[in-house]
């Protein structure tokens, strides 16, 4: 069942960078982008009956091997933009 979570991760790894291209997507939004993908993973393989935990954790993984330049600039601003 973790499949899944690499599957759906590698496939909103590769929808952030199109959407990043076309400049269709905005900085704040990839907060909302990143829920929708756990929330997605979660319930599917819940339903399933797999480890939706280890799953997420999956999807989480390949979304960012895929998106990941972007994510590690967005968590360090968004660390000291808390801080400041």
């Amino acid at each position: 069942m973790s499949v899944i979570g690499l599957l759906v991760g590698a496939v909103f790894g590769v929808l952030a960078i199109l959407a990043d291209w076309k400049k269709s997507i905005d900085k704040e939004s990839y907060f909302g982008f990143n829920l929708a993908l756990t929330a997605l993973v979660l319930g599917g393989v819940e339903l399933l009956g797999g480890d939706s935990i280890l799953a997420v954790f999956f999807a989480g993984l390949f979304f960012l091997h895929f998106h990941r330049d972007y994510c590690l600039f967005f968590a360090f601003s968004l660390t000291f933009s808390l801080l400041c």
